[in-house]
């Protein structure tokens, strides 16, 4: 029996139900946004604001936009959704339906993108 990657376990889950992609779970994460609580630690809750966060050198947010830029598995996922959803089914495959401006989530890199 051959062993997969989780690259290559993810490629071929998406390929078989790519619609997948748009569901989430209890909590209204997707499963990109799964994904990115593995590669991303956890935001310090009670240690300054979103900004202070990432305040300083931005080594910190870069770092973290590095690690989701190179992981396979979140990159293969966000290729998939630019090649073949629609721009609405990408946007419920990659955002949680409950971020928005103002909101807030577990991660201090992704913070900076809900500021935008």
């Amino acid at each position: 029996m051959p062993v997969f990657s989780p690259y290559d376990t993810v490629r071929h889950l998406i390929h078989r139900c790519p619609k997948a992609l748009t569901i989430s779970d209890n909590s209204y994460r997707t499963p990109y946004e799964l994904r990115l609580e593995q590669i991303l630690p956890p935001k310090d809750e009670g240690v300054g604001s979103k900004k202070d966060d990432l305040a300083g050198d931005g080594q910190n947010a870069e770092s973290h936009f590095r690690q989701v830029i190179e992981d396979p598995v979140a990159s293969y996922i966000r290729t998939y959704c630019a090649r073949h959803f629609t721009h609405d089914e990408m946007n419920r495959a990659l955002y949680s339906p409950i971020l928005g401006k103002g909101a807030t989530c577990t991660h201090n890199s992704l913070n900076a993108l809900l500021e935008i």
